[in-house]
């Protein structure tokens, strides 16, 4: 949790979402090229250039079905590229934009197939859009390490925080993220240190690993140990800074195309009246504008999430849908309401008996 002071409001920013006509029929054009470049190598049967057949090899003999994924995925790659420059508009290059590395692992799967000249019995595609890092957390996943945390209501073990995050949050955010959750005698940084603007102190920070498939860390500072269990350290720092791990830029399980989307929902969302209001977001002040969107959206999302698992009535319907959807995509049957309760009850129980141990 963070004491936060006054802040500015997010930029007002209307975002274009059509794909453009030209990039349509420029894509449209390059598969018919493809089409009648199979068709040249004579992997379509010996059938000459300049048939029907490259017209309309989708429906047609051998090499059809390379031409209709080819087709496919350069759809998809057409419409990353869009998204990727909506999020560019507004947030510059502090927004990664990935789709010409798809775009061209695209072209060297063309250029191999062409090559074969055997057409589909070497029709061995790589999805490179839809490759997730991390399988589905299961039993066999590696659990996050743990420390005690003390706290103004005794000290939870290393073991009752363990069983916490296993039992009341959701699978895949936090052993498929986190590798370890530390409390350690560190002073507390200011927003100004981590270049947010002043008028706040966070308890808590998630050191990320720096690039795709590496767990972080999330270590809670020594001022923690004055907070209490419920509402600041478990229901407030702490899931805010697992949302951290399941954000756009370190999720291990999501594809390009899922983090472009939920950083544009999340875009949305900062632009509208009815946004969460958050003190700490609202506060954050760069002179960079584009950078302080960025921060700000990456901090928005965190809010929700902490919001989401400590009380989501307070959450407007769309920022509740969209941290469910997260949600969703590793642990469907997440039940909210039975885990809030849970973890409440189990946080009782270390406060009962004095959390000492």
């Amino acid at each position: 949790m963070r004491e936060a002071g006054l802040g500015v409001n997010p930029e007002q920013q209307s975002i274009e979402t059509e794909t453009a006509p030209q990039k349509r029929s420029k894509l449209l054009k390059h598969i018919k090229e493809v089409a009648r470049t199979v068709v040249m190598v004579g992997v379509l049967g010996g059938l000459g250039a300049g048939t029907a057949l490259a017209q309309s090899v989708e429906k047609r003999g051998a090499g059809s079905d390379f031409v209709q994924w080819y087709g496919q995925q350069h759809e998809r790659v057409l419409k990353l590229e869009s998204k990727e420059a909506q999020l560019q508009q507004r947030f510059g290059d502090n927004y990664r934009a990935i789709s010409n590395f798809h775009k061209e692992a695209l072209e060297r799967e063309a250029e191999r197939y062409k090559k074969s000249g055997s057409g589909q019995k070497y029709f061995r595609p790589v999805d490179s859009l839809s490759i997730a890092l991390y399988e589905l957390e299961t039993d066999k996943t590696e659990k996050a390490e743990t420390s005690k945390v003390d706290s103004a209501q005794g000290t939870m073990t290393a073991e009752e925080l363990s069983e916490i995050i296993d039992k009341t949050f959701p699978k895949g955010w936090v052993n498929n993220e986190v590798g370890a959750i530390f409390q350690m005698g560190v002073d507390s940084v200011s927003g100004d240190q981590k270049g947010l603007g002043g008028g706040w102190v966070t308890l808590a920070l998630i050191e990320r690993a720096g690039y795709y498939g590496r767990k972080d860390r999330i270590t809670l500072n020594a001022d923690t140990n004055k907070k209490h269990l419920v509402q600041d350290i478990v229901n407030g720092t702490l899931a805010h800074e697992i949302g951290h791990a399941n954000d756009w830029e370190l999720d291990n399980e999501m594809n390009h195309e899922e983090r472009a989307d939920l950083l544009l929902s999340i875009s949305e969302r900062l632009s509208s009246e009815d946004r969460f209001q958050s003190n700490y977001v609202e506060s954050i002040n760069n002179a960079d504008k584009q950078k302080e969107s960025y921060l700000k959206a990456i901090e928005y999302w965190a809010e929700i999430c902490g919001q989401y698992f400590q009380d989501p009535a307070q959450l407007h319907v769309k920022d509740f849908r969209i941290v469910s959807a997260e949600i969703r995509r590793t642990d469907p049957n997440f039940n909210w309401q039975e885990k809030n309760q849970l973890r409440r009850e189990l946080i009782q129980k270390v406060i009962e008996r004095g959390g000492n141990r």
